[in-house]
């Protein structure tokens, strides 16, 4: 089927939204976070259109077709395994989406999680210290993301969760300790899901860091959490949410990829084993105007040093593909987000 006879309803103005689903993968392994620390993490545990005379809503598609400079890559650097990654690359501007592979395919979101909790937290709780979870962000502080899907939690739901030692930057808790924060994650989601209408099945975050190996979104519903992010304006401190994520070749977890694209890039990295990713925006200069970008992706590697470098480098390169691509030309849309 030709990209152009792509069907693709619009998120934005439809409540309801039959997207087309893929079966999960079956996760194994340890969590090696950004910073290389060894750290355990938790294992895994289409509505009816009630009035008959109206048409059903058309079903949501996308393509998974790659390009060939995709393909090459994808040999180069991971092995060729076409069936382990996912992207979406989404315009800013009119809700285009540019590119897309396997986007509805639910993947192990890591610290990409610490998206939906900061924005939990900046929406909802009064005098939340948007420096302290801009630093949250761009170090991917594990312990900081626990205590503002707490504190997410009190404000929007007045709970409190049991009592926790979850303190640490840069590992994960035991599970005992990451299960007090179940219902924490839950209250924060559901109030996610109440702004941002699109197809949440097989969606679920079940703590604030992104430790627990039973966190999974699509590239479509984290393209529509960070639409929502960015829609905030410069609502924080007066800075726009991308400020605050990592900045290639600048600061944070990208801060030493992407160095040739200097501040085109304003992303949040997630890895947990077998996942590496990265979800944000991007910039391109095209015409002596900068065009802005959504994009996700997931990249599920093999364990190991050497494969999380190559998973890292596989992302870098798509990105520096990407970006040099859309700073020549358009590109002819795909659908409409």
């Amino acid at each position: 089927m030709k990209l152009k006879h792509l069907l693709f309803l619009s998120c934005i103005t439809s409540l309801s939204v039959a997207c087309s689903k893929s079966n999960k993968s079956i996760y194994q392994g340890l969590a090696d976070n950004e910073d290389g620390v060894i750290a355990t993490g938790i294992p895994d545990d289409n509505s009816t259109n009630e009035d008959d005379t109206q048409e059903p809503p058309p079903t949501l598609v996308l393509s998974n077709e790659l390009l060939k400079a995709e393909k090459d890559l994808a040999d180069k650097w991971h092995k060729g395994q076409l069936e382990r990654f996912s992207f979406l690359i989404v315009d800013a501007n009119n809700k285009n989406v540019m590119r897309s592979y396997k986007a509805f395919q639910p993947r192990r979101l890591a610290s990409v999680t610490k998206i939906a909790t900061a924005i939990s937290a900046l929406e909802n709780v009064n005098g939340s210290s948007v420096s302290k979870i801009q630093a949250m962000l761009k170090s991917s502080n594990n312990g900081e993301a626990s205590r503002y899907v707490r504190l997410a939690a009190k404000a929007i739901a007045d709970y409190i969760a049991p009592s926790s030692a979850y303190t640490t930057a840069h590992s994960c808790p035991s599970t005992t300790v990451l299960n007090k924060e179940l219902k924490s994650a839950q209250i924060m989601f559901d109030w996610i899901k109440s702004q941002i209408s699109v197809d949440w099945a097989d969606a679920t975050i079940r703590d604030g860091a992104g430790c627990d190996y039973g966190n999974h979104l699509n590239a479509v519903q984290i393209v529509k959490i960070l639409e929502f992010a960015d829609q905030q304006g410069k609502a924080y401190s007066g800075l726009s949410f991308e400020k605050l994520l990592s900045i290639s070749g600048v600061d944070g977890t990208w801060a030493n990829h992407n160095t040739d694209q200097k501040g085109l890039i304003f992303a949040k990295t997630g890895t947990l084993n077998p996942n590496a990713n990265l979800a944000g925006y991007f910039y391109a200069k095209r015409g002596g105007v900068m065009h802005k970008y959504y994009f996700v992706v997931f990249v599920e590697k093999d364990s190991g040093t050497t494969a999380s470098n190559n998973a890292r480098s596989f992302i870098e390169a798509l990105l520096r593909n990407w970006i040099n691509y859309y700073a020549k030309q358009e590109g002819d849309p795909i659908a409409v987000l």
